[in-house]
C-alpha cells in the first residue's frame, strides 16, 4: 500500500532541505498481493467490478492522451482489503503523452503483461495498454499471467506458439462465454484488430 506521511513543519510551512509527499492511504495494498489473499484467483464477478474501474480509470487517462505503459496487479492499489475496494492506477513513472495519431517506440514496460509490438521494438499506440488489461484479467481469473517467458525473445515465443488462450479447466466451465471472448479479443497480437479502450468499455462482459 501506498502509505500517507505526515510531518510537522516549521512556522513557514517549509522545513529546509526536505520535500514530503502526502499521498492516499490505499490499505488493500495491491492486486496482486489481493489475488495471493484470494487464494490465486478471484470470482468472475469481482474480477468483472475490477475491470470496469480500472476501464473508468483508463478513460480519464485518455481524455488527457496519457498512455501508462506499465500496468500491471502491482500497479493497481486497492482502498481497502474486501473485494469492494475502490482501485486506483499507480505508478505513472514509465506512462506519457501520446495524441492521436501519434506512435511511440521506446521498449518499456513489464514483460508479464508487455504488448508484443513493443517487444518487437514496432511503432506502437494506446492499444498497449489495452493488451496488458488483457493479461491482469487474465490472471485474475486463473491465478496465473496468459504468457511467460525469462527474457523477450522467449515470451515472444510463448505467445506466437499459443493456438488459445491458456484458461485453467478447472475455471473454464464457470466462465461466461463474454468473458472468455474479452480476454481473447484484449489479447489479441494484431493490434489492429485488438479491442479498443471504447469496445473495452461496451463489451458485454462489463455491462451491468
Amino acid at each position: 500500500a501506498t502509505p500517507t506521511s505526515s510531518a510537522s513543519s516549521t512556522s513557514s510551512g517549509q522545513t529546509p532541505g526536505c520535500i514530503y509527499l502526502v499521498m492516499e492511504l490505499c490499505e488493500g495494498g495491491d492486486l496482486a498481493t489481493y489475488i495471493e489473499r484470494s487464494g490465486g484467483r478471484v470470482e468472475e464477478s469481482v474480477a468483472r467490478n475490477f475491470m470496469r474501474q480500472i476501464g473508468a480509470g483508463l478513460q480519464v487517462l485518455r481524455r488527457h492522451h496519457v498512455v501508462h505503459r506499465d500496468l500491471k496487479p502491482e500497479n493497481i492499489l486497492l482502498s481497502c482489503l474486501g473485494s469492494d475496494a475502490i482501485l486506483k492506477i499507480s505508478d505513472f513513472g514509465l506512462s506519457r503523452v501520446l495524441h492521436p495519431g501519434e506512435y511511440a517506440e521506446t521498449a518499456c514496460g513489464t514483460r508479464l503483461y508487455m504488448a508484443p509490438e513493443v517487444m518487437l521494438f514496432q511503432k506502437y499506440d494506446d492499444k498497449v495498454d489495452l493488451w496488458s488489461i488483457g493479461a491482469i484479467l487474465f490472471e485474475l481469473l486463473n491465478g496465473y499471467p496468459p504468457f511467460r517467458g525469462r527474457s523477450n525473445v522467449q515470451m515472444l515465443q510463448c505467445i506466437n506458439r499459443t493456438g488459445s488462450l491458456p484458461f485453467s479447466q478447472l475455471v473454464v466451465p464457470s466462465l461466461h462465454p463474454d468473458c472468455i471472448d474479452i480476454c481473447t479479443r484484449l489479447l489479441c497480437t494484431n493490434p489492429v484488430k485488438r479491442l479498443s479502450l471504447q469496445e473495452f468499455i461496451n463489451h458485454g462482459f462489463l455491462r451491468p
